[in-house]
């Protein structure tokens, strides 16, 4: 058990996107060719209330060997044995499994090791990832979908069993190639082969593709909707598809699962396609919502229309050539992207810069802008071209921006990359998030093989339809696939139909600010030698209190009891060496005497760069609230000394202002800080990267993700 996630758990239950995780090491070498990762299980609700989420991905031999997210609103109960991830068919030689956990999300990811399981016998090499111990049921009870038709028969039809060389499946440790002549006895899901074509299937539950080459007019992929299971518990359906390249729309199984198992159940049809060679990719999403179930995803067989062509060879088994399956292949060459539309304008648009208060990044970001350009990053765009002069990168996968937002549609532009200098290329594979999964949104795939040049205002996403109110969206950075050349992420601005609601935090808005304490980081207190003031700053805490003042916080709520209270012109600075910093202060209610309230007004300025201004709600906030984040400035070097300005701002007429400076947060140890007791700061990650030797483009943000690493050897001469 590492010492964060003892510390953590006795914290309060607001658990928001931690900022590191502890790094651990386990070395040791076993005999078979297969092994299993059980980890003591999934974190109840904690008994103050807090809650703990579990976000985490696995690599093997340096390649991307899938991805596992528990419930997103965390688990009600402690699960104990949960089987997070399983390995099978290696070949005799070295290996190496790194597991990460991964942040970034509403609530702190939480990995707690207990044990590995290794078995020499029992099972055949292809076993499926499944579970053994059943997924979490959902709220909704299972159901059973509609009846889907009959497979398409004819002279042009053929089927393409799930055996198939035509089928790649990525990653192929994750998938389980089972039959009636290698069945899975462990396995959650338990199907009858004598209703399977051929009796084979090929199963996966965790993030994963496949994709089929075929050469025809049209396309049938059909599976099995997995029944409740024999423990009771319930797989669900999330499946998204691209057709040479694009997006081609989604699956959603019943909400609650099937209630039993659904043989040549239909989960996509195309057809009218050219005559010619096409490729399907089929998507296995695991979603972040509160109480969603994992997803299943079984391919029993495909049906093509080849329209009287002859299909293609297949490719060696030593080669797929299948996008997002990396080994050793190159994308194809760089395309142009075709121009987007331009962004919506009118009275009820606005648009959000990438360095907007309303979008919070994960840590692994560049916040480049012209009067803070990256001089060694990799790719290089003109700031005349981009929104405000300035753009947020990110080329390691996990990473994330939340965007809060109010209105009916949002729109999310960014730039795609075009062929480097040097000769390298991004790629481009996104995914967003609404409200935790409430609307389904296709994934965001640029050209197969990248843009042969910069393409500026490029639409990411678009949301429409949404009910009028407060919405949040997460944009995540995916795996490309391939190795050498990551996706790359880079945000501009957003565009939101506000349909006449105030935005969040908005010079207009009436909406109390949320309270945020972050559970990670390393905290300066107000008291701490790193800050220094100007103006008339009172210093009030529990053992000197202002009693002639009019605003009285309980010392109780504020971080170490104490905060700087200035209703007049003046700035506090603070000298600090990070990656990224956030402020927080208390945002004061109504005077108790007079009903009558200050209102905070604030101007954030790092290193003389000009960030957003924070303003509190027209008529102030509607009681005292605290761990009010008026700053969060990422992408700094954390080699060099920084310096934070917050400036009280007096506007002659207008209601007074008030700061009552609480803490920061840093995202790396500082000489002037006092780190949260229990938690273990990490070193950050860097700005922008340099290309590499060798054309190898690497992650322009070094991910902030670190890993619990396993080399284990396998010799099959000794079983």
């Amino acid at each position: 058990m590492n010492s964060q996630a003892k510390a953590a758990r006795a914290l309060p239950s607001v658990a928001p996107r931690s900022t590191s995780t502890p790094r651990v090491q386990v070395r040791f070498f076993f005999l078979p060719w297969m092994y299993r990762l059980v980890l003591t299980g999934c974190l109840g609700t904690l008994p103050k209330g807090g809650q703990f989420a579990q976000s985490f991905t696995f690599n093997l031999d340096g390649k991307p060997a899938g991805s596992f997210n528990g419930p997103a609103g965390g688990c009600s109960s402690t699960v104990y044995s949960q089987l997070l991830y399983r390995a099978t068919g290696l070949a005799s030689a070295d290996h190496t499994l790194t597991v990460s956990n991964v942040q970034g999300g509403v609530l702190t990811s939480d990995l707690v090791i207990d044990f590995f399981v290794v078995k020499s016998t029992g099972e055949q090499p292809g076993s499926p990832t499944p579970p053994e111990s059943p997924p979490a049921t959902g709220g909704t009870p299972p159901s059973l979908p509609p009846a889907s038709p009959a497979p398409p028969t004819g002279t042009n039809f053929i089927i393409l069993d799930d055996t198939s060389p035509a089928i790649a499946y990525s990653p192929l440790s994750n998938w389980g190639a089972i039959s009636r002549a290698a069945p899975c006895p462990s396995c959650a899901t338990s199907f009858d082969f004598n209703q399977l074509q051929g009796a084979s299937y090929h199963e996966i539950a965790t993030a994963g593709s496949a994709t089929v080459t075929f050469a025809g007019t049209g396309i049938w992929l059909y599976g099995v909707c997995a029944g409740t299971l024999a423990a009771g518990g319930q797989f669900g359906q999330r499946f998204s598809f691209a057709v040479d390249g694009k997006a081609s729309g989604s699956f959603n199984g019943p909400a609650g699962g099937c209630s039993r198992n659904v043989y040549k159940q239909m989960l996509f049809r195309v057809t009218g396609l050219s005559r010619g060679e096409h490729i399907l990719t089929v998507n296995n999403l695991q979603s972040a919502a509160a109480g969603a179930l994992p997803s299943d995803l079984v391919i029993d067989f495909f049906v093509v229309d080849t329209g009287g062509l002859s299909q293609p060879a297949p490719p060696p088994p030593d080669s797929p050539e299948t996008p997002g399956d990396d080994n050793g292949e190159t994308p194809p060459p760089a395309s142009a992207w075709t121009p987007s539309p331009a962004p919506q304008t009118g009275a009820d648009f606005v648009t959000l810069d990438d360095v907007s208060p309303q979008i919070l990044y994960s840590d692994g970001w560049g916040a480049i802008s012209k009067e803070a350009p990256c001089a060694a990053c990799a790719t290089k765009f003109d700031f005349e071209q981009l929104h405000e002069g300035t753009y947020h990168e990110l080329s390691t996968p996990g990473g994330t921006a939340t965007i809060s937002f109010a209105g009916t549609a949002l729109y999310i532009y960014g730039v795609c990359p075009g062929t480097l200098a040097e000769g390298g290329q991004f790629l481009q594979a996104f995914s967003l998030n609404i409200d935790g999964g409430a609307v389904s949104v296709p994934d965001f795939r640029g050209p197969a093989g990248g843009c042969t040049q910069n393409a500026y205002n490029q639409l990411l996403f678009s949301v429409e339809g949404l009910t009028a109110g407060e919405h949040s969206a997460v944009i995540s950075n995916a795996d490309s696939g391939f190795a050498s050349n990551p996706s790359d992420l880079i945000l501009d601005f957003v565009v939101i139909n506000t349909a006449g609601v105030e935005q969040p935090g908005s010079n207009s808005s009436t909406t109390d600010p949320k309270s945020q304490r972050p559970l990670n980081g390393t905290f300066v207190d107000d008291t701490d030698a790193g800050w220094s003031f100007s103006g008339p700053f009172g210093a009030i805490s529990a053992a000197s209190p202002c009693t002639e003042c009019l605003i009285q916080p309980d010392p109780s709520k504020a971080y170490k009891n104490s905060w700087r209270d200035l209703s007049s012109t003046g700035a506090a600075t603070l000298k600090f060496k990070a990656s990224s910093v956030q402020a927080f202060v208390i945002c004061p209610g109504p005077i108790a005497s007079t009903g009558s309230f200050f209102r905070g007004v604030f101007d954030i300025t790092v290193d003389g760069t000009k960030h957003p201004r924070w303003e509190a709600p027209d008529t102030g906030c509607s009681e005292t609230l605290y761990d009010i984040l008026i700053a969060n400035v990422t992408g700094l070097d954390e080699t060099l000394e920084h310096t934070l300005v917050i400036t009280n701002v007096i506007e002659e007429g207008g209601t007074p202002s008030d700061l009552m400076l609480d803490y920061a947060v840093l995202s790396a140890p500082s000489t002037t800080a006092e780190t949260v007791p229990g938690t273990d700061i990490s070193p950050p990650p860097n700005n922008p990267s340099s290309q590499p030797e060798d054309s190898a483009i690497s992650p322009h943000a070094i991910s902030h993700i670190f890993g619990l690493t396993i080399l284990f050897s396998t010799l099959l001469a000794l079983l």
